[in-house]
């Protein structure tokens, strides 16, 4: 067990400048894995935090000191550092309608992040869903490969 959380340790955020969403999912299965308490998560996502991202989640940290309730501390500090740092809507639409494809790239990666970004945009319905993903994933494509398909 203690071999296994020093193996599983999410990479740092470097000043805010990823997804955090994506870092999120990424350190609540480690956190997960470890068998880590709210208490201890709520300590942890500080620790693994860098430049301005573990200011505001010491600062928000520092706002529930007087709540006792861990789970409710560990919630306040993800919601400040996911209101600072997730994935903008505008930033969202930029990443999916000028996405390139690069050569480690894989089909089904491409499509879980396009899906992502969709989430983001509150694209809901299913056929649209559709539309926009066919459209971002023909238009990254390299284009032999874009011309072979179509």
């Amino acid at each position: 067990d203690g071999e296994l959380r020093n193996i599983l340790v999410p990479r740092p955020r470097i000043n805010g400048s990823e997804d955090f969403g994506l870092w999120l999912r990424e350190f609540e299965t480690v956190a997960e894995a470890s068998c880590w308490s709210a208490r201890q998560r709520s300590q942890y996502i500080v620790l693994f935090m860098k430049g301005s991202a573990k200011d505001i989640a010491r600062q928000s940290l520092d706002e529930m000191e007087d709540e006792e309730d861990n789970d409710r501390r560990y919630a306040h500090v993800v919601r400040c550092l996911g209101q600072a740092f997730s994935l903008k809507t505008h930033e969202a639409w930029e990443l999916l309608t000028t996405r390139k494809w690069k050569n480690q790239d894989t089909v089904d990666g491409m499509v879980a992040e396009f899906r992502r970004y969709l989430r983001v945009l509150a694209v809901t319905s299913p056929l649209a869903s559709e539309i926009l993903l066919r459209e971002a994933l023909m238009a990254c494509l390299p284009v032999e490969v874009r011309k072979a398909i179509e």
